[in-house]
């Protein structure tokens, strides 16, 4: 459940109409997780910062799907 509001403008900021936060079969959910990435990690590699929270393969790391998954998130086709 999300508390932003549907305000009728995609929230990636290229300012197109939407029905819900992003424009439509355009990727302008994955283009705002992109820059929110870059202008909170910078260049930094998803996979270090993964590593630096403890996630990873292998027994001693956390596992992210299974943490993710128990806490409620579904892949993008199950949604």
């Amino acid at each position: 459940m999300t508390n932003a509001p549907k305000t009728g403008l995609c929230y990636c900021g290229c300012r197109l109409p939407t029905g819900g936060y992003f424009a439509t079969n355009e990727g302008h959910d994955g283009q705002a997780a992109s820059m929110l990435h870059f202008l909170k990690w910078g260049t930094t590699n998803i996979a270090e910062i993964l590593r630096e929270e403890g996630f990873g393969p292998g027994p001693e790391n956390r596992n992210l799907r299974a943490e993710a998954t128990a806490a409620g998130w579904k892949p993008r086709a199950e949604q």
